[in-house]
């Protein structure tokens, strides 16, 4: 890339986590090249904002550009995360988690899960996650903070977060204005395009700008991405059945649980956020099954209406991704680029992942077509990944009723339907492509749902189940050692935020 050649300037069009996030990493890996960065934000579009979960990718990033996480947390109410706990997902009194970090780490150069796996066929003694240290210390409610203030889980990024995205989206705008970001509260009214993309943005107020890149952050909407290059939308509804969602704020009740609930409801499932000033809550179901007002009742009756503290609100999902995410010189990133259901708190790490490859194929103002092909060809690969992930949830489910039945009956595509046939014959899971959700994860939900290989891999049979106890026992008190070593995460929250929610 020639001097000439070099971008100088980026139009990121909506505000929100998407747009605020792109202009932090910009400004952060990309500061040496002096970008122009304008944020085009309207005044009139309100956020889409929840209590919102989060991944350990986040936290990862944060460190990386320099983010504050007491700074962070205490701005955006945030509570720690160690996991996802799944209620009644395999029928009504069910139970199972997807933690963070490693379960029982390798054996003898093997996937812990061989061993496990033996051992559980042999005597229905355990479950996989019993020997997770996420789980048990989010079973005891602790955080993950030592008396010391560091352990095991901090230093690896073992956890992520629960947070207020609206105050995320705020608490990430004042820190790139500081650092330069030019912020237009005004409404995009025209884009012009040319034969190299989008040449022009007009606004309201601010009359034009120009850009070398654009980042379409408008939301559903999509307006760059749609609205004028007209890509083209792959729609999922066939596959994950839920398309629409229902939220109620809860007023505190001062227990905090280091972990996020999904519980599995007749027409779709329900999380609850434990944020500090309040608990979010919310139902993702099909309107297929249920109307609205079904809906919002059976989130009343799921939260208890002595907590409402707020008005319901009613959001629709377009499940699905873009076929190109970047065209020309505009990429689609955050729900323009694409959304699935919230099930494994995926909405933040889309945005990431669509910066983190960005910055792998940056590019110069021609903009490289392999870079462009590349960059799709990843972004696809990632939200299809994640698509069947979720999928996973509902084929394994063992629910009655219409939805769940139609769901369990969903045709699984090749990857996933061989996934499963390749667990089934040997324990092993591999998979096509770097995925947020490894083979442990995956391991996780089928182990969850009890679905297990009729036997364990030769390779787990050369230690006896004596010499599998003693491990088993090891890890176990290991993980206790660890709970035991940590701190209250109700009392430290409220040392963090130093007041009353």
């Amino acid at each position: 890339m020639t001097g000439n050649d070099l971008l100088r300037s980026v139009v990121i069009v909506g505000g929100g986590t998407a747009g605020w996030l792109s202009a932090a990493v910009l400004r952060a890996y990309l500061d040496a090249l002096a970008l122009d960065i304008t944020v085009v934000e309207s005044p009139d579009i309100p956020i889409i904002g929840v209590g919102e979960a989060t991944v350990p990718p986040l936290v990862d990033l944060f460190r990386r550009i320099g983010i504050s996480e007491e700074r962070m947390m205490r701005a955006c109410s945030a509570t720690w995360k160690l996991g996802i706990r799944f209620d009644d997902w395999h029928g009504p009194g069910s139970s199972y988690w997807h933690p963070f970090g490693i379960v029982g780490g390798s054996v003898d150069g093997l996937p812990f899960y061989y061993y496990w796996l033996r051992h559980r066929l042999a005597t229905r003694a355990t479950e996989f996650t019993d020997f997770s240290p996420n789980a048990e210390v989010a079973r005891r409610n602790r955080a993950p903070i030592a008396a010391h203030g560091r352990s095991e889980i901090i230093e690896r990024g073992f956890y992520a977060w629960h947070l207020d995205a609206v105050r995320l989206a705020t608490f990430l705008r004042e820190i790139c204005i500081d650092k330069g970001v030019r912020h237009v509260a005004d409404e995009v009214v025209h884009v012009e395009c040319g034969a190299a993309g989008i040449e022009s943005i007009v606004c309201r107020d601010a009359g034009t700008i120009e850009a070398d890149l654009y980042l379409d952050c408008s939301g559903f909407s999509a307006l760059l991405a749609e609205g004028a290059l007209h890509d083209s939308w792959q729609d999922w509804s066939r596959l994950l059945l839920c398309d629409r969602a229902v939220t109620l704020p809860l007023a505190p009740d001062g227990n905090y649980p280091p972990f996020t609930r999904a519980r599995a409801l007749d027409a779709g499932w329900a999380w609850t956020i434990p944020l500090y000033d309040r608990t979010g809550c919310g139902y993702v179901y099909s309107s297929r099954h249920i109307d609205d007002d079904e809906a919002l009742d059976a989130l009343t009756r799921h939260t208890g209406a002595s907590r409402i503290a707020g008005e319901p609100r009613f959001l629709p999902m377009r499940v699905g991704r873009r076929l190109a995410f970047w065209r020309g010189n505009c990429v689609a990133v955050g729900l323009a680029a694409g959304f699935l259901e919230p099930l494994e708190s995926t909405g933040i790490y889309f945005v990431q992942e669509s910066l983190e490859q960005l910055l792998r194929y940056f590019p110069g103002r021609t903009m490289n077509p392999a870079l462009i092909e590349r960059y799709n060809e990843r972004m696809a690969n990632t939200f299809d990944d994640v698509r069947d992930f979720i999928l996973l949830h509902y084929l394994l489910s063992g629910r009655d009723g219409e939805f769940w039945t139609q769901a369990r009956n969903v045709p699984p595509g090749d990857d996933l339907r061989a996934a499963i046939t390749l667990h089934d014959a040997t324990a092993m899971v591999e998979k096509p492509v770097a995925s947020l959700f490894g083979a442990q994860s995956v391991q996780t939900i089928l182990a969850g749902n009890g679905h297990l290989p009729e036997a364990a891999p030769p390779q787990a049979r050369r230690v006896d189940l004596a010499s599998i106890e003693r491990i088993l026992d090891e890890i176990r008190q290991r993980n206790d050692a660890l709970a035991e070593s940590l701190s209250d995460h109700d009392a430290v929250l409220q040392r963090l935020h130093g007041i009353a929610p």
